[in-house]
């Protein structure tokens, strides 16, 4: 059913204030919709559609689109009903998180119908009075997804509702389905699932339920109060010390007679009926006297194993004094509050004897007695300890735990220098765990890890080749801890001469494919760090790139290291021409790094390879095997892909945009004209409108080539004789060039629709796009273009945008824009109808500028009547 929209208020504003109103209106809803702590996954679909609608409402907004009552009605719809869905978004951001657990479905169907209105919205855009068959189309598929969207729970969620409603319609459950229940919300609401985390936020939803009871019908009110008596019955609700009384309040009211009690109610050890119940941190509850009398049975071991007990009472001996006194009594049969710090150590003593105790207490990530007993048991246990930290899956905070406050780098040093190759290895492999952080690979090189690491790797007969390799891998790790800023700020290198690059480097030839791959692995994480230039020179150097070009031609077989092989060659080129590329660097290799692109599969790979060909020295013969080897339909492929969408695919289009510049060269035009045969100059004006800032600034500058050649190429118009003229109709040339210009045959970017791109790409925040956009558009005023060319600029609103670069932070982009202006206002039509704009930041340039710049704005000041021809600025 269409929404009955009022158009009084919206007639009262201009079309273009409308767009932007709704525009803000939808960016405002974006913004609410990501910051929502419920229901992300649906806000962030809804999202991805509000950001389409924005491209749209930006390019109806710089269209032809007649301003019609449909169009207007539209724009209104849109902006209630995003308004709509920033409300409930906001709620999703801010109310209790019970609340919007138990009402998702009641949100979502908020959500999906809003959806639906925006697409009835969408249909009031009046297509057929546009004449961009793109934006049609994209309206067009966005009114189909719009209203196809369906918005649902999760699995989860969906399980905690149908708990709820079974709650709800028994009206008889047990404590142990509201205990399960409540388990269940706290996991997918992100709360602990114990009494006080879940004490509070039933508070917060009840306190959210009495404050939203004037906003909701009195059916819903009561619901809600029902849900809220039902997760009451819970014993999570309860401290241990209410539900033990609560317990025996149940038994004690059922006298001697018979019951079949809740299966909560039987101790796991002795399978009876409670009369004094512990309850531990995992949950589960046991007879305190079953408790005691194992202890006196030494049995510790059995309680260990049983229902993971151990990693429990550890992790709440691991927490605060308060937090681990229920864990603390359940072992040591301690009462007393201020004894509970003594007890976790009597605690940590009792159960260190055991070697598999100790390891179990470091899965629970409580490591004190295995660092004890890796710095000081005998050799065999303490190989048992290391063994122990390369198994253990560490999170990042406890890996630099272990290595920042625990110390086990230092006994783990001194096992690589153990003489058993078995203590080596197991301490690899911790450091190897341990390294992958980059903090700890940073503090390995600070105490001298590097020496035995490399007296492993560079000694074959002294170790095997599975220890080289896992040796190979630390040293990876090391070296891309260099990138990471170090706290002190000390700039920190792994090799620090040219005999350790030497040596570390020519270990590729003589090594197999794990080893390889993790060198190069490394060399390029090192070419990256701070002392990356001196790397990179000392790599070129050496016959690196010889090897390199080797190992880009290596079968399949092995192509990880190929893959690593082409990222670090794209390391060695990034620093510009160098003559030990033109060296190595044939047709063959040439063709090897297109195949690539075409055929491989890892992105990283593709795209270093297209790097490398964009880096590669600019001279006749390299760019003449490019084209020879077909590199012009493997960057057009690349670029036009559409199904590649990800950082390292925009990466490789800045790097083919970038190619692409040595092949639009003004001086060469039979390459010019293979490169606009093959329809790059539309691919260069696409690029313009949705590339990054990076590849506008190279596409900008291939069109400038390319109109650099158009007024040669430009063919004249064939001249008509008089009397035919009478009977038909004159032949029109270009605005600028007043030849017959096409795309492929002068490279016209009139012809081309380029020339608003690069309007709007001088407001780009990127310098260099800027800088290039505005060379590329004073290609149409050279010469005797200029007053052609300045009706088209002027047409197209070009001036305004070339007037705000004179108060750009690029003192060059500033020259170029003053020089231009001072071209442009040699017409008295341009004169007349910027003068005014242009004054000020002109005046500003007389004040501000270098001396050079002063004179020129003087001189422009003269041409607009502000400075008398003799002024001192001159």
């Amino acid at each position: 059913m269409e929404k009955d929209v009022i158009t009084t208020s919206t007639s009262m504003v201009s079309l273009p204030e409308l767009f932007s109103q709704t525009t803000f209106a939808v960016l405002d809803c974006i913004h609410a919709a990501k910051a929502v702590i419920a229901q992300t996954k649906n806000f962030e679909r809804f999202s991805n559609f509000m950001e389409k609608i924005t491209l749209i409402l930006k390019e109806l907004s710089k269209s032809n689109a007649n301003d019609s009552e449909s169009l207007r009605n539209g724009l209104a719809i849109l902006n209630v009903e995003v308004k709509v869905v920033k409300q409930l978004a906001d709620e999703c951001g801010t109310r209790n998180k019970v609340y919007l657990l138990i009402n998702c479905r009641k949100i979502l169907k908020q959500l999906e119908n809003s959806t639906k209105e925006i697409s009835q919205a969408l249909k009031f855009i009046p297509l057929a009075s546009l004449d961009d068959l793109r934006t049609i189309n994209k309206v067009t598929r966005l009114c189909k997804d719009l209203v196809e969207a369906e918005y649902s729970p999760c699995t989860g969620e969906t399980t905690i509702l149908e708990k709820i409603e079974s709650g709800l319609r028994e009206r008889n459950v047990d404590r142990c389905f509201v205990n399960d229940l409540f388990v269940l919300i706290a996991e997918r609401i992100g709360i602990p699932s114990e009494h006080l985390a879940m004490k509070k936020e039933l508070e917060e939803l009840k306190a959210d339920i009495r404050g939203s009871k004037p906003r909701i019908s009195m059916t819903e009110a009561r619901r809600m109060e029902q849900i809220i008596e039902l997760l009451e019955m819970g014993d999570v609700m309860a401290s241990s010390e209410e539900k033990a009384k609560r317990y025996q309040l149940e038994r004690d009211s059922l006298g001697t007679q018979p019951f079949l009690a809740l299966q909560s109610f039987y101790c796991p050890i002795t399978m009876d009926i409670m009369v004094d119940p512990v309850e531990i941190s995992s949950g589960r509850t046991f007879e305190r006297s079953a408790i005691e009398r194992w202890f006196a049975d030494g049995n510790k071991e059995r309680i260990a194993k049983e229902d993971y007990a151990l990693e429990s009472i550890v992790k709440s001996v691991a927490r605060q004094i308060k937090e681990s006194k229920l864990a603390i009594e359940l072992l040591l049969l301690s009462s007393d509050d201020a004894q509970a710090s003594r007890a976790s150590r009597e605690l940590l003593d009792n159960l260190s004897f055991l070697d598999q105790t100790v390891i179990e207490m470091a899965k629970a990530n409580f490591f004190k007695p295995l660092l004890h007993l890796l710095s000081w048991g005998p050799d065999n246990v303490r190989l048992l300890m290391a063994k122990t930290l390369s198994e253990i899956e560490f999170t990042d905070h406890h890996k630099l735990s272990l290595v920042k406050d625990g110390g086990a780098l230092g006994p783990l040093l001194q096992l690589l220098s153990h003489d058993n190759l078995g203590m080596k290895t197991v301490a690899v492999k911790a450091l190897k765990n341990l390294s992958s952080l980059p903090q700890n690979g940073l503090q390995m090189i600070k105490e001298g890890a590097l020496g035995p690491l490399f007296d492993i790797l560079y000694r074959h007969s002294l170790s095997s080749p599975s220890l080289r390799e896992q040796v190979a891998v630390v040293i990876m790790h090391l070296a891309k801890s260099t990138n990471a800023p170090a706290s002190d700020d000390e700039q920190i290198s792994l090799l620090e001469s040219d005999e350790d690059i030497f040596k570390l480097f020519s270990l590729i030839s003589f090594t197999g494919p794990d080893i390889q791959r993790n060198i190069l692995e490394a060399f390029c994480a090192m070419c990256q760090s701070s002392s990356g230039p001196d790397i990179r020179a000392k790599l070129r150097q050496l016959p690196a790139v010889q090897v390199l070009v080797q190992l880009c031609e290596i079968n399949n077989q092995t192509v990880r290291v190929r893959t690593s092989a082409v990222k670090l060659f794209y390391c060695l080129t990034v620093d510009g021409d160098d003559i030990s590329f033109q060296d190595h660097v044939g047709q063959r290799c040439i063709q090897t790094l297109l195949k690539i692109i075409n055929s491989s599969t890892d992105e990283e790979e593709i795209s270093a390879a297209m790097g490398i060909i964009s880096n590669l020295p600019n001279t006749i013969q390299i760019t003449q095997w490019l084209l020879d080897s077909g590199a012009l339909d493997t960057i057009f492929s690349f670029i036009t892909d559409g199904n590649r969408n990800t950082s390292n695919k925009k990466l490789g289009i800045e790097d083919a945009a970038r190619a692409l510049r040595r092949f639009t060269v003004s001086t060469n035009k039979e390459w010019q004209r293979k490169v606009a045969e093959a329809g790059f100059i539309q691919v260069l004006v696409q690029l313009l409108v949705s590339g990054t800032s990076l590849t506008k600034h190279y596409a900008a500058i291939s069109l400038k080539q390319f109109s650099e050649s158009s007024a040669s190429m430009s063919q004249p118009l064939k001249k008509t004789r008089a009397f035919i003229c009478c009977f038909a109709a004159s032949e029109t040339g270009c605005q600028v060039h007043q030849g017959i210009c096409t795309v492929e045959s002068s490279f016209c970017i009139l012809e081309a629709n380029a020339v608003d791109p690069l309007v709007r790409t001088l407001e780009d925040g990127d310098l260099g796009a800027r800088e290039a956009s505005l060379d590329a558009l004073l290609t149409l005023i050279d010469n005797e273009r200029l007053q052609s060319g300045c009706k088209v600029l002027d047409k197209v609103n070009a001036i305004p945008p070339i007037i705000k670069l004179l108060s750009s932070t690029s003192n060059n982009l500033q020259e170029k824009a003053l020089g231009a202006l001072e071209r442009i206002f040699r017409l008295p039509e341009m004169k007349q109808r910027y003068a005014t704009l242009a004054q000020m930041p002109i005046v500003d340039i007389t004040q501000r500028g270098s001396s050079g710049m002063k004179s020129m704005a003087a001189k422009v000041l003269a041409q607009l009547n502000v400075l008398g021809e003799q002024s001192s600025y001159f």
